[in-house]
């Protein structure tokens, strides 16, 4: 990921901390990236587990396992980002 950043160079803010868009959209694509690959390995787990309770036809756990999985993946989103802002020195709060 800091390669990544690294190789976009400066990221340009506006006058009120926030990045430029072309920038904006260049750091949210690294941090979906990464936020994506540091979520499969759990993904590919639930997937498994939502397979098996599919077929048994729970609605309960099934729902409990997809909001498990989202709750996963935001953490993954916000571990991601806030390792990013830190990297570019962004004020999270300006994300």
């Amino acid at each position: 990921m800091r390669d990544q950043l690294d190789d976009h160079g400066d990221f340009k803010c506006n006058m009120d901390g926030t990045l430029e868009f072309e920038d904006f959209l260049h750091f949210r694509s690294v941090v979906m990236r990464q936020s994506c690959r540091m979520f499969n390995p759990k993904k590919e787990g639930l997937n498994m587990r939502k397979l098996e309770i599919f077929k048994a036809k729970d609605q309960a756990a099934y729902i409990k396992i997809f909001r498990e999985g989202q709750t996963e993946f935001n953490r993954c989103i916000m571990t991601t980002t806030s390792k990013a802002c830190e990297w570019i020195e962004l004020d999270i709060k300006n994300y």
